[in-house]
This record gives C-alpha cells, sequence and structure tokens, in this order.
C-alpha cells in the first residue's frame, strides 16, 4: 500500500479538479468521500483536467437537479412534465374579462328588451321597479336606459324594424 506523500493526490468522488487546481463540486451525495491516488499510475504522466469531462459532469448534475424538482426528460421538441406542472408559477392577476363580458351582455340584453317592448313601455315597467323595495329598486336603477343601450336600440331598430 502506497502512503499518502508528495506523489500523491486526493480524487474526491462526485466532483472535478478545475482548471485553477480547486475542486467543484458535482454530485453533492459524494462531495465527502476521498480516496488517494498515486500520480503516474491511473494515467501514466499524471492526470490533466478534461473540459469534456467537467462538461459532462455538469450536465449530468443539472439533469439529477431537474430530476430532483420533478422534471421528467426534457428533450426539444416534446413535451415534457414541465408544461403540465409549469416551470414557474404565475403571477397572480385579477380576471376582468368575464367582467367585460358580463357588462357587454347586460347592456345588449337591456337593448334588446328596449326594441323589442318599445321605449314607453320599457320606461314604465323601470318607473313601477324603482317604486318597489328592496331589490326592485336596485333592478330598477340597473335597467334604466343609459345612451349606450338608446344607441344600440335604434341601431336594432335600423336593421330588424318589426
Amino acid at each position: 500500500m502506497v502512503g499518502i506523500g508528495a506523489e500523491t493526490e486526493l480524487i474526491c468522488f462526485g466532483q472535478i479538479q478545475g482548471p485553477a487546481g480547486g475542486f467543484a463540486p458535482i454530485l453533492p451525495q459524494f462531495d465527502r468521500i476521498t480516496i488517494p491516488v498515486v500520480r503516474g499510475l491511473n494515467c501514466g504522466a499524471g492526470k490533466m483536467y478534461d473540459p469534456n469531462l467537467a462538461d459532462f459532469y455538469r450536465r449530468v448534475a443539472q439533469y439529477e437537479t431537474s430530476q430532483a424538482r420533478g422534471f421528467g426528460h426534457e428533450a426539444p421538441g416534446t413535451l415534457g412534465r414541465s408544461v403540465t406542472h409549469g416551470l414557474r408559477k404565475a403571477r397572480r392577476r385579477p380576471k376582468v374579462m368575464p367582467l367585460i363580458f358580463v357588462t357587454v351582455a347586460a347592456i345588449g340584453l337591456k337593448a334588446v328588451m328596449l326594441h323589442h317592448v318599445g321605449d314607453a313601455v320599457y320606461q314604465d315597467r323601470v318607473a313601477r321597479l324603482q317604486a318597489g323595495q328592496g331589490f326592485d329598486r336596485l333592478g330598477g336603477w340597473f335597467m334604466q336606459v343609459d345612451p349606450v343601450t338608446a344607441y344600440l336600440a335604434d341601431q336594432l331598430a335600423t336593421i330588424n324594424p318589426g
């Protein structure tokens, strides 16, 4: 057995010796295991830094961390687990499109009713709602004729004079 001396070096499993001489951690589960290796026995003239091997171990570590986070194998052009799980959480934004849709639908419904029953009958029904109690007043306020409703009812009258 060869003792550790000037002609030996320590190789750490899961780490690659960088060009500056320090060790770069690659696989964190093996970062504390070290073994002595006599120089010249495993490579002939000594160990050299291989950038391709360093890049390989960097990519392996990147793959293992993505696996640990719950992602699958992500090949270009395929649908992986990141599509269903999402790469990052979306910000919570208030959704205004449903409110806009409901408003446009309500104004359109008012315009169709105003066109169908006529202006005098519609105003009479709105006045009866406003004279009521509770939610009838709210309905009367909501159903009163506004400029957009009157314009849309006039446009409906030109399209469908019935």
